[in-house]
């Protein structure tokens, strides 16, 4: 008995320090499919539209320069791929890669844009009535 747990102990341990590493450069591949640069980019584009809806025009480029500064892909694109790579095994980001890439992958990738505009649309109107529910409390 205690033969076939330390062969099971030692075929999983194995198993477990052979798995590939996802490189960097095909985590930055996932994102670019994925479409994530447009995520991000609808993203500030949502908090930008109402944090600067009543700024000038200097002001609005200001605070355009402080997202992508702070939000944008060049900003954020090594640290999301940190997080695919300590997330998930090369096999599953080249599973998801090849869905990517095929005709059905690349008919619902083509879509996530806007699916993402519309989330953050959505997030964004239910932030302001948070907003709104805070500052009618203060008030009282």
């Amino acid at each position: 008995m205690k033969k076939v747990f330390l062969f099971t102990l030692i075929v999983i341990c194995c198993n477990t320090y052979s798995e590939e590493k996802v490189s960097k450069s095909l985590a930055i591949e996932y994102l670019r499919l994925s479409q994530f640069e447009e995520t991000i980019n609808a993203t500030i584009q949502q908090y930008e539209s109402q944090l600067s809806a009543t700024a000038k025009p200097e002001e609005k480029a200001e605070i355009h320069k402080m997202f992508v500064g702070s939000m944008g892909w060049e900003k954020t694109k090594d640290q999301l791929a940190d997080v695919v790579i300590s997330t998930y095994t090369k096999e599953e980001i080249d599973a998801a890669i090849a869905y990517m890439k095929s005709t059905y992958g690349a008919s619902v990738q083509s879509k996530n844009g806007e699916f993402a505009r519309k989330y953050t649309s959505l997030v964004s109107e239910n932030l302001q009535k948070v907003m709104t529910q805070c500052c009618s409390q203060k008030a009282k």
